[in-house]
């Protein structure tokens, strides 16, 4: 098999793996609770709450589904054997790169919290305990909100990227690396009655 079918073939790959991916969480909340009894704590629990890519941003669902777009056409393209169209190789390419960046503008729009020179405020209401209530998935919730999520690192909560928006965002960079490579690879000459061809 020539370099280019094989660069194709794990374009293909790369890109069916983005897809996975996304249906896996992106972000994560992350939520700590625990019992007092005596004085001190027991029971202690971390309850995690998981969004998929989908849920969370629109940069990163659209990036998602360039990607599924390209995929479609790659996988028909490979699977039927056909010659690959320079021009289609380039949009392609420049299509993945595209995704890429919506992924790091949406990763690198994430705001941290607290804010720099930020004055922490609590404030107390006493009042009846509602048990019907899910008081962790409400807080999960405040911090997964769609296009404008915060990330936080503190001891009873932390809300931040999952390592699975990471492996999308590698695999979507090595897509980008193998068209690229694709697109540089020249086909295996043949040779021909007449001669040498491509």
């Amino acid at each position: 098999m020539e370099r280019r079918a094989v660069l194709d073939r794990l374009s293909a790959s790369f890109m069916l793996a983005v897809l996975a991916v996304a249906f896996r969480p992106w972000w994560s909340v992350r939520v700590r609770s625990a019992s007092w009894e005596d004085g001190r704590e027991t029971d202690v629990i971390y309850t995690t709450y998981g969004r998929t890519a989908w849920q969370v941003s629109t940069r990163w669902t659209v990036a998602v589904l360039l990607v599924a777009a390209v995929a479609v056409v790659w996988l028909i393209v490979v699977l039927g054997r056909r010659r690959i169209p320079f021009v289609v190789r380039v949009l392609a390419l420049g299509v993945i790169v595209v995704a890429v960046a919506l992924t790091v503008a949406q990763w690198r729009g994430i705001e941290s919290w607290p804010p720099p020179n930020a004055v922490s405020r609590v404030d107390v209401e006493l009042g009846s305990v509602d048990t019907h209530r899910d008081h962790k998935q409400e807080l999960a919730d405040a911090w997964t909100v769609r296009d404008h999520l915060r990330s936080i690192h503190d001891t009873g909560l932390t809300a931040d990227v999952t390592p699975e928006m990471w492996f999308g965002l590698a695999t979507m960079s090595l897509t980008a690396v193998t068209l690229f490579a694709g697109m540089l690879a020249r086909p295996r000459r043949t040779l021909g009655p007449d001669g040498p061809s491509l």
